[in-house]
Order: C-alpha cells, then structure tokens, then sequence
C-alpha cells in the first residue's frame, strides 16, 4: 500500500493529514529495519529508524521548497510560521509588503512607501558582501517583501 500526501500552501492547517502520512511512513520503515537486524540488535533498529525518519523529513522539506518556487508563493507563506499564526489569529490585523504602507499611512500620516519608493534602493543601499550572501542564498526577494 502507498501513501502520499498533497503539499500546499494550505499545508501548515492539515497536521492530522500530515502525522498520518509520517506514522505511515515510519510503520514501513520500521518493517524494513525488521527485517535488516535481529530482534536483539535494538541499537541498530533505533539508528536506522531515526536516519531514515530525519531522510523523510529531509526529502518533505524538499518538496515544500520546491512547490513554493513553482506555485509562486509569497515569501511570508514560505516560512516565518509566527507570522502566519499571527495572520489567522483574531487578536492581530497582520500586513505584509505593499500592503502594509498604506497602514502606516492611515495610523501615522505619514507615507512611508512614497517615501521608501523615492529614498531607498535595497541592493544598492547593502554593502556588496551582504547583496552576494542574499543573492547566493535566493534572499533577496526578502529586501522587499
């Protein structure tokens, strides 16, 4: 039997789905390592089903990466999970990017993205070793987000 799961952007409100799919995984495992060492050798089991655990988790991970560069997800909905809790709490109004100027406007009176539009140029106004670290590390869509 095979079972796979589906990830999304969505992914994050699905743990049910998701811890099914991982004892699943780690059932099978465990029915391979069964087999590879003796009933007695539960150091060896214990190593093999937590390396092959941290794999999985690995190659999940991976997924979610690359499905986050295809589906054009915004920077936010890849990762800073505070942030996302925050989002869908109804004790905070979260803004993110461009949305969040016209709030500084509304609360301030000042408008901080003409302002920022006209006085900032984020990979010129960086020193030229950081700019190399974010462009290395596919960061710089994080100057602006």
């Amino acid at each position: 039997m095979q079972m796979s799961i589906s990830v999304d952007k969505d992914f994050h409100s699905r743990k049910a789905e998701l811890l099914s799919y991982l004892r699943f995984r780690a059932v099978e495992y465990l029915n391979e390592i069964k087999q590879e060492f003796g009933e007695r050798q539960f150091r060896k089991r214990a190593t093999a089903i937590n390396r092959a655990l941290a794999k999985e988790k690995q190659q999940l991970a991976a997924v979610i990466r690359q499905n986050a560069g295809r589906r054009d997800w915004q920077p936010e909905d890849k990762n800073n999970h505070y942030l996302q809790i925050l989002k869908r709490s109804d004790l905070w109004e979260v803004y993110c990017g461009a949305e969040t100027y016209p709030k500084v406007l509304e609360y301030s009176g000042f408008d901080l993205g003409v302002w920022m539009h006209e006085n900032v140029t984020w990979t010129d106004d960086v020193s030229p070793q950081f700019l190399n670290s974010l462009e290395q590390n596919d960061l710089v869509k994080y100057l602006t987000w």
